[in-house]
Parts: structure tokens; sequence; C-alpha cells
């Protein structure tokens, strides 16, 4: 019976390596633990004066806010049960917002607000609407004396209104044609208006975003309001998505598309103002 030959003991040189290696791993992991560490510390100085918003299901906690003019940084925590938004908004537009921000997470919105009062939205559309009041500085009060003159925006603000207009026209007339295939209560012809019409808002959406009341009567999904696609609230493009694709029913819609006709009628409007 033949034996086995017993295992060779490993070379020296192949132990000094494997101990050299081990050693580089150390070194390594000690050097990125200790990069993360300077870096969070660096984060935690540049916003140690960050303000943090808790959203809530039905309240946000503050929902009245003080700060002075200038750069402030709000963490907005999210502990309710769906993604939520919230905004900064001067009078219908939207000065700074974070969308989506999934339960038990958070979102840094990091703004440069000038003197006034501003309300900020909790979270779901149905939820009541809170104050931010931001005090003037000397500084701020400085900044706004050496702002250039408007004039200066003539010509590149005349252009940009020339592609509103022309944009917002295609939008109504896109629009028109869908709400008018509901009234006649054609699904197949409304579901294939219905992606025109949509990529026609799209185009203008960067700017209709700034509009936020008008904006979300537009183009708010479900998911923002507290009773979804039952919420009363719930209207504009993606409440017809959801009769034409997924309920495949065109009952009780044209209220809903005429709405819109006149919602999207207003947003040209407000976009020459």
């Amino acid at each position: 019976m033949t034996q086995q030959a017993s295992p060779q003991p490993p070379a020296p040189s192949a132990l000094r390596w494997a101990l050299a290696g081990s050693v580089m791993v150390m070194i390594a992991a000690g050097g990125l633990f200790y990069y993360a560490s300077q870096l969070a510390a660096s984060k935690r100085q540049a916003h140690k004066d960050e303000i943090t918003v808790t959203i809530h299901p039905h309240s946000c906690e503050p929902n009245a806010l003080n700060v002075p003019a200038g750069p402030a940084s709000f963490r907005i925590v999210n502990r309710s049960d769906r993604a939520v938004e919230w905004e900064i908004l001067d009078g219908v537009l939207v000065v700074e917002e974070r969308e989506n921000i999934a339960p038990g997470l958070s979102q840094v919105i990091n703004a440069r607000l000038q003197a006034g009062d501003y309300a900020i939205t909790c979270g779901l559309l149905s939820n009541p609407r809170g104050t931010l009041h931001v005090a003037p500085t000397a500084e701020s009060d400085a900044q706004a004396k050496a702002r250039p003159s408007l004039v200066a925006f003539i010509g590149p603000l005349s252009e940009f209104r020339v592609y509103l207009s022309s944009q917002g026209t295609a939008l109504i007339k896109a629009v028109s044609a869908l709400e008018q295939a509901i009234q006649a209560g054609d699904l197949a012809q409304a579901q294939a208006l219905y992606l025109p019409a949509r990529a026609a808002y799209q185009r203008l959406a960067p700017a209709a975003q700034r509009l936020g009341e008008l904006d979300n009567r537009i183009n708010a999904r479900a998911d923002y309001f507290e009773k979804r696609e039952q919420d009363p609230g719930f209207v504009g493009f993606h409440r017809l998505e959801y009769a034409l694709f997924q309920q495949r029913d065109l009952s009780g819609l044209a209220p809903i598309a005429q709405r819109l006709l006149s919602d999207v009628t207003t947003l040209k409007q407000q976009l020459l103002a």
C-alpha cells in the first residue's frame, strides 16, 4: 500500500508575502476609515446650523421657521409611510424643493434665501402648509442694492418668451384634442392622444415646476395625496393616465379633462405674465 506524501510546509517567502499583504490591507482599511471619518466631520461642520424638519403623516415639525437671509440648510426627515416632497414657495413660485424623500430617510436642501415671507409644503399636498420667515441682514441688503438691472436680461428673456409662447400653444392644442376624444367617449383615440399631450407638457416642465400650485394640479402623482387615486385633489395628467391605461374607463373623466385644459391655458398665461 502506497503512503501518501505528507503536505509540504509553505515556503518562508510565501509566508512573508502573505503577512505583508495582510498588513497592507489593514493599512488601507485604516486609511479609508480615517478619510470617511474626516469627511463626515467636515460635513457636520459645514452643516452645523442645519435646520431639521420632520415630516409626519399629517404634519411637519416644526411647521413655522425663522432664518436669516442668505444660505440656509434644511434636513428633511421623512417619518411617514410613503415618499413625500418638501417645498419652499414664494407665492406661486417654487424657490427650492426635494421630491421622492423615501420613508425613514432624509435629504438636505441648501438654499440661498432673500428676505421675506414664504410658504412651505409638508409632505402630502393635502397636508396643511407652514410658514418660513427670512429676516433681512446687512449683507442681504447690500447684495440687493448690487444686483444688475433687468435691462441686461431683455434679449435672452425675449427669446425665452417666444419659446414659452410657442410651446404653450402646442400644449393647449394637444390637451384640447385629448379632451375632445374623452368627451366623445373614444377610449382608443384618447389613449393615442395622451402621449403627445404629455410630451408637450414635458417640454415646458422646467418652467412650469416653478409654479407650484398649478404644476401640482397638472402633474402631481397619486402618491402625494392622502387617499392616492381616490383623493379628490388628484387631477391632471396622472389622473387621466390612471383612467385611460389602468382602469380603461372614461366614466367621470370629462370634467377632469376640462380642468386640465383650463389649467394648461392658465399655465401659458402665467409663464408669459
